[in-house]
């Protein structure tokens, strides 16, 4: 009788055993789910916090930029010193303070040593930092510019479209209308030509359906009929590819334009924004030279690359003739052959003269946050005009 009993109790110690590791085993699992649970939670809290902080240090880093751009209008207000880079309202690669990466916290680290008697921070980038840079956009040439307006004796191209040709035409871009590419150097300002204005028609021909050429099949795409509001949307363009688009991005922006004014083919075109000679690239400077007055492309690269060192060591204050020196047309005079006034006149033509400036008004910022793993980047093109900049691109990624 004793032996059975211990039997059953052994049999019910047994059973209450397995319950009670069933229970713990359960009350574990809920445990550790509710953990997992609270540190998903924790690192979305934490990522949220990061993601605010990340976008308003970009934009403390965009305040920031626009502040430097202020600053640099304010210095434009100096009255020029003779014989220096100093003062006067023109922007060059040597004054301008902008062209320097900024980067936050400062690096104070580098300069304060223990000597110093100030105490610097373990890790000055703990809450978060941030960068920004300013590219100058009026060095280049402005494809919402680019265009012809038809005139009793024919059609007339505007002063940048000339100088996009003449900037194809050169070596550089060679490999895209060559023979076998079986492409036009004038098939790109047509297509920007009859994408941007009002009308329907192709301009060239004075006639005809600009859509034609856009229709593929299973669908009717239809020009836009209005400016480029980025520069991705050149590759729409139906003679650009993306190989050309690359090559042709640094050289060329679609700011500043206003899209309340349509564009007319009837119209003259009056250019919205103009091309700094003081900071715009070398290939660029090439292709303001027409060809009647310099015939080969190494010519006019040559003239542009003197011009190029010569801005280095003072900034050109005027375009036109009689203007301050050092001045543009006086320098053609003197270093690229165009030893009388006329000579040097025919170098630029005038349609192109009037699309040139010795200041910048365009410029893009790219602002960059970053706090934990976070970072948000804004990238933001504005005109500076006035005491307020005014932004005319704004995306955040």
């Amino acid at each position: 009788m004793v032996f059975r009993l211990n039997n059953r109790l052994l049999k019910n110690q047994g059973i209450a055993l397995i319950f009670v590791l069933g229970t713990v085993a359960v009350i574990s699992i809920i445990a550790i789910e509710m953990a997992q649970k609270v540190q998903m939670a924790k690192m979305m809290v934490v990522e949220r916090r990061d993601s605010v902080k990340a976008l308003e240090l970009a934009k403390a880093a965009y305040r920031w930029s626009v502040f430097r751009l202020q600053m640099d209008n304010t210095l434009d207000g100096v009255p020029p010193i003779p014989g220096t880079n100093y003062g006067g309202k023109k922007d060059d690669q040597s004054e301008i303070q902008w062209t320097f990466p900024l980067v936050y916290p400062f690096p104070v680290t580098s300069i304060l040593t223990p000597e110093s008697g100030i105490n610097t921070p373990e890790d000055p980038g703990a809450d978060g930092t941030f960068s920004s840079t300013i590219t100058d956009e009026s060095s280049k040439i402005n494809l919402n510019d680019v265009g012809s307006s038809t005139i009793q004796s024919g059609t007339r191209w505007s002063g940048t479209a000339s100088v996009l040709v003449n900037l194809l035409a050169s070596p550089r871009f060679s490999v895209f209308f060559s023979a076998s590419a079986n492409k036009n150097i004038l098939d790109i300002p047509r297509a920007i030509d009859d994408w941007t204005d009002s009308d329907n028609q192709v301009n060239y021909v004075r006639g005809g359906d600009e859509n034609a050429e856009y229709k593929v099949e299973n669908a009717n795409y239809k020009i836009k009929n209005g400016y480029l509001y980025t520069l991705d949307e050149i590759r729409m363009l139906a003679p650009m590819n993306d190989k050309l688009l690359e090559e042709l991005k640094p050289f060329v922006t679609v700011y500043p334009f206003n899209a309340k004014l349509p564009r007319l083919s009837t119209q003259t075109i009056v250019p919205a924004g103009k091309i700094n000679i003081n900071t715009a690239p070398v290939e660029l400077i090439a292709a303001l030279f027409s060809q009647t007055a310099i015939a080969s492309n190494r010519g006019r690269l040559e003239c542009a690359q003197n011009f190029a060192k010569a801005r280095m060591i003072s900034a050109f204050r005027s375009v036109k003739q009689g203007g301050t020196e050092p001045n543009f047309h006086t320098y053609l005079q003197k270093a690229c052959g165009a030893s009388a006034a006329e000579g040097a006149k025919s170098f630029i033509d005038d349609q192109v003269l009037g699309s040139l400036d010795v200041r910048s008004d365009v410029f893009r910022i790219e602002a960059i946050g970053m706090a934990g793993d976070i970072e948000k980047k804004i990238v933001a093109v504005v005109l500076r005009s006035g005491d307020k900049p005014k932004i005319l691109y704004w995306k955040v990624y």
